[in-house]
């Protein structure tokens, strides 16, 4: 049977635009609504980097371009759209509002004459020594403008020959592309941050002296910046991807945006600089750089412009966590109860004589990671570490580059994972001599962390994930089978409870749906909840789509991407897709299945992407104990089906929030509400 889909890339403008709702949500506090435009523009920065970057590659690669061209001019046109939506309620809502509380962005050089002596110091101290500039000739051609960088295009006539002349001003990444003026000039109550591009607009015409100014644009190069990794590269995975962080901020360009007021003729012309179409323009107002300004306004002490304060719950686990782990499985939910537990664990398995080995997956982590000086002292003081580092991890090669390093050099082991096979899994094992408790004898006890979220300290305070704590010692043996895999010990595996990428996955899934298929077909109940951040493989939408035409009750939770259509008639009728964008990143990955009443709960490093369900290291984990099946179910799934903040996708690709029977409150509000 021919099924239908919805386009991933389409599908990814639309998570962002619901973001964008968030700043435009007047109820949302006012700099929190600012943050929201900044993060709106960091998601589309990305966006155009990696994503919109795979299309235009695929466009070289393939015989079939009309299909694709015809993508390409819908994703130009959706997010044109995104931005001017952006730029209307940043210069229309957002600055008013914030300028009538005494907090005034000056993106254009509207200032008071009063600062003006002030904001030329600025320029002339602080910005105007370290421009690079360059007029345009035979000999000084344009030069190549790095990912995201800021450069500014000036119009220029030589004085003696009245020719017309360009220049391109480029800004060092060094350098504050916004400054706070002082509170002697404007007052101790008041903020005031002017803006790079609001000087340049005033200040550029002293920095040719030998012509005359006639006008300056502000422009922004995006470059393509997805590291492709041969297998060749494969051999020394850390000196190529080294080479590559090079040259990343040099790949080929994939959107221009220029000032709204720059002139066609200079369009035209950076496009052609660039080898670009003119289509890959993309106008602006303002700034196109506010992805580096969400921290502007953090300093400004006002707790109305913020979400109340958010302190995660402590975790009790007394004077052994060891103990504690051993007494039963714990459930954490992040954010709203402490990574301090995570953290803690490691720190005790460093301190502890007892501890033989710490194995553990690293695949992001805080720039000043406690967990990692945790790993380097147990090192130091003998004990055996071992850490799968994945040094592919997108944005965070280098930082990654730098711990595998000095992990090495304390004296850990340090392994990059499969080749070809990024590890995502969050897994940790930590050995240990104990004395059984009846033979008095000798044993090693294993005690075992596994995440659904990164092994991060900053992120646990803002994504949604869940750690589990267990001594279960088959689950301890499984990861231990795994980091054989990883290291090369063993080719296959057979883990007794977790699934893994790449190999069981796909079948786990394809068994776990046809019992619910089997049990719909015997008039039986069954269902499925499946919450993920990304479903875009097709095997596992089509898996779905025929679980719904069996009567299997569906409800995904999908918080991004999602390439299937539900309700859909002989397709997915039975099939409900929900998503939640808030103060927290949904981002743990649960699957509940009802299994005829015995009802199987699942937690998980994977989305449903190709890439995560066959090309790489993914752990899928029981979770076993009865009460920690419930949370999960309280925590996780019901505050998103139950909420009348969730928005509900229909058969025509919309996004709605109609659950107006639901509760008031957000689903982040409902999950921490279950836990207080």
């Amino acid at each position: 049977m021919a099924y239908f889909y919805y386009d991933r890339e389409l599908s990814n403008l639309d998570f962002i635009q619901r973001v964008l709702t968030i700043a435009q949500n007047f109820k949302v506090p006012l700099i929190e609504r600012y943050r929201y435009i900044c993060i709106c523009c960091s998601l589309l920065d990305e966006f155009f980097e990696i994503r919109f970057s795979s299309v235009l590659e695929e466009l070289k690669n393939t015989k079939k371009k009309t299909d694709l061209n015809h993508k390409i001019k819908k994703i130009q046109i959706y997010s044109k759209k995104l931005e001017k939506d952006i730029q209307q309620v940043f210069f229309t809502d957002i600055i008013p509002k914030l300028k009538l509380h005494d907090i005034i962005l000056y993106i254009d050089n509207d200032w008071p004459e009063s600062h003006q002596t002030a904001i030329r110091r600025i320029f002339n101290n602080e910005i105007k020594p370290f421009l690079n500039t360059i007029v345009i000739d035979v000999n000084r051609p344009f030069p190549k403008m790095i990912n995201k960088s800021t450069g500014y295009f000036i119009e220029l006539c030589e004085k003696e020959t009245k020719k017309l002349r360009y220049a391109v001003v480029q800004i060092p990444r060094t350098l504050n592309r916004v400054y706070a003026l002082s509170k002697n000039i404007i007052g101790p109550d008041k903020h005031s941050f002017v803006f790079l591009v609001a000087m340049m607009r005033d200040h550029a015409k002293s920095l040719f002296p030998d012509h005359d100014y006639l006008n300056s644009y502000q422009f922004k190069v995006t470059r393509n910046s997805d590291l492709l990794i041969s297998i060749e590269d494969m051999d020394d995975l850390r000196d190529s991807i080294s080479g590559k962080l090079k040259t990343r901020q040099l790949g080929e360009p994939v959107r221009i945006e220029t000032s709204t007021r720059m002139p066609k003729k200079i369009v035209n012309f950076l496009a052609d600089q660039h080898d670009i179409d003119s289509s890959f323009i993309h106008p602006f107002r303002g700034t196109p750089a506010l992805a580096n300004y969400i921290n502007l306004l953090d300093s400004i002490e006002r707790e109305d412009f913020y979400f109340p304060k958010h302190t995660p719950k402590k975790v009790s686990f007394g004077s052994d966590i060891f103990n504690w782990i051993k007494e039963k499985d714990h459930l954490v939910h992040h954010p709203y109860e402490s990574f301090d537990a995570v953290n803690e664990f490691v720190i005790s398995a460093a301190r502890d004589p007892n501890v033989i080995s710490i194995k553990q997956t690293i695949y992001r982590t805080d720039k000043n990671s406690k967990l990692i000086e945790a790993l380097m002292q147990a090192a130091i003081n003998g004990i055996d570490v071992t850490v799968v580092i994945e040094l592919q991890a997108r944005f965070d090669e280098e930082a990654n580059i730098k711990w595998a390093e000095k992990l090495e050099n304390v004296g850990a082991h340090i392994i990059y994972g499969k080749p070809n096979y990024k590890c995502h899994a969050k897994l940790l094992v930590i050995s240990r001599k104990e004395q059984n408790p009846k033979t008095k004898k000798s044993i090693v006890a294993s005690y075992a962390h596994l995440g659904t979220g990164n092994y991060s300290a900053k992120n646990a305070n803002s994504y949604t994930d869940f750690s589990l704590f267990t001594a279960n010692q088959k689950i301890s043996n499984d990861i231990l089978l795994i980091f054989d895999f990883l290291s090369g010990v063993r080719k296959v595996i057979k883990p007794k409870l977790i699934r893994h990428s790449p190999d069981t996955h796909m079948a786990f899934l394809r068994k776990m749906i046809n019992f619910e298929i089997s049990q719909a077909k015997k008039n039986n109940k069954a269902e499925m909840i499946i919450k993920v951040n990304s479903l875009t493989d097709q095997r596992a939408i089509d898996l779905l789509y025929r679980a719904s035409n069996a009567g299997v009750k569906i409800t995904l939770i999908v918080r991004g991407v999602t390439r299937l259509i539900p309700g859909v008639k002989k397709q997915s009728e039975n099939i409900l897709v929900l998503s939640t964008v808030g103060r927290f990143l949904e981002h743990h990955r649960v699957l509940y299945f009802y299994h005829a009443g015995y009802e199987h709960v699942y937690c998980s490093s994977a989305d449903w992407m190709e890439r995560n369900l066959s090309r790489r290291t993914e752990a899928t984990f029981p979770i076993l104990d009865r009460k920690l099946k419930q949370r999960v179910i309280n925590e996780a799934l019901k505050p998103h089906i139950n909420s009348q903040h969730t928005y509900w996708l229909d058969k025509n690709l919309n996004y709605k929030m109609k659950n107006s029977k639901g509760r008031k409150l957000h689903p982040n509000e409902i999950a921490m509400e279950e836990i207080q």
